[in-house]
């Protein structure tokens, strides 16, 4: 899709040390600027058919190139001939994560095994000079430039969504109790869903990491 972008990428799961198996799905896809994470939950195995189901559709809506529909993700009504390159590549990962919201409903409706499956999701959409990121749940999105690691997602948990409305000190304290780390957002959970999104100016030399808790979580 780019090809004056000159990216190196590298991707891995590792099942880690407590589990047999993980539910995450994953893909790096330089040719089109385009890195995705996914972390399922559900039981009986439905948190990997969530994830695979989420990567699986953002990933078609830029290989298939289709045609994006007419107004804007977010609900406003912009007509797409007035639309930048930039706006176009925002609407089309805003319209595949969504697509892959109701794919993994509509899914879990329909086999009683899968009821109730959801995933985590991060993407990350590079183009010449910037990137867009869009993300529900508690996969993280990172930058390292000039020797500094920034976080650049906010997860979506009972705590970070406390300690976001403005919590006092007593909110906060409550919130650092067993469902301090509850996501209360996920792809497939419920009719809707709430996708966050931003865009970054890029410069030469920035390292994006995309990763799930099980990244995170146990390394510093």
């Amino acid at each position: 899709m780019y090809p004056q972008l000159a990216i190196e990428a590298a991707a891995q799961s590792d099942v880690g040390r407590h589990r047999s198996h993980n539910e995450d799905s994953f893909a790096a896809l330089p040719h089109l600027g385009l890195f995705l994470v996914a972390d399922g939950l559900g039981g009986s195995a439905a948190g990997e058919v969530a994830s695979r189901i989420a990567i699986e559709v953002v990933q078609r809506c830029f290989e298939e190139d289709a045609d994006m529909e007419r107004t804007w993700p977010r609900g406003g009504a912009a007509p797409a001939e007035t639309w930048t390159p930039g706006d176009r590549d925002e609407v089309r990962l805003m319209l595949g994560v969504r697509r892959a919201h109701r794919a993994i409903y509509e899914a879990s409706q329909q086999h009683d095994e899968q009821r109730g499956m959801a995933t985590i999701f991060a993407g990350v959409l590079l183009a010449p000079g910037m990137a867009y990121i869009a993300h529900v749940g508690d996969s993280r999105v990172y930058r390292m430039r000039g020797g500094t690691l920034q976080r650049l997602t906010r997860d979506h948990t009972v705590l970070e969504d406390t300690l976001g409305d403005g919590g006092g000190a007593r909110e906060a304290v409550e919130a650092l109790s067993e469902r301090a780390n509850v996501i209360t957002r996920a792809l497939g959970a419920g009719e809707d869903v709430d996708i966050e999104s931003r865009v970054e100016a890029t410069a030469p030399g920035d390292l994006f990491l995309v990763c799930s808790d099980g990244l995170w979580g146990p390394v510093p």
